[in-house]
């Protein structure tokens, strides 16, 4: 059922030129992302979720956008690969509900005011996860950098 939501969804997906100015941010490979460089200016918190090895992104982020505060999530690792005064790991998934392992990003959500980037690599629950969000939870997101499986 999921899986024909996902395909159906993707096929709705357009894409066009959205006339603001886009840049990559992070590693030329995996780590890396394509953001829109306006949003990422307003951006007050980044929520980077799934993190592994490689803060790259997360890096190149605070360089550019310096009064930004990110939040990494990642049950995986134990710590950091590296630091930086913006940050606070939470060494804690993130997914639609709260569970020993990983924090609800529905939960999380409602704590925040707005002017979120939301950076998502969590190999297959990136979409339970944002079914789990409700229109309230969007409003506060600016922007979706999400690596989707299917």
């Amino acid at each position: 059922m999921i899986k024909d939501n996902i395909y159906k969804f993707l096929d709705e997906v357009k894409v066009y030129d959205c006339g603001f100015h886009k840049i990559r941010i992070g590693n030329k490979s995996d780590g890396g992302y394509v953001a829109i460089d306006e949003i990422c200016h307003q951006t007050k918190t980044l929520y980077s979720c799934g993190i592994d090895d490689n803060v790259t992104f997360e890096i190149d982020f605070v360089k550019k956008y310096s009064h930004s505060k990110v939040k990494l999530f990642d049950h995986t690792i134990d710590h950091l690969p590296q630091n930086h005064p913006n940050f606070t790991f939470i060494k804690k998934g993130i997914g639609p509900q709260t569970t020993q392992q990983f924090d609800s990003l529905p939960l999380l959500l409602d704590d925040e005011v707005g002017n979120i980037t939301l950076k998502m690599d969590i190999e297959w629950d990136e979409w339970k996860t944002l079914l789990s969000l409700s229109p309230s939870h969007f409003d506060k997101i600016d922007q979706l950098l999400v690596e989707f499986h299917v």
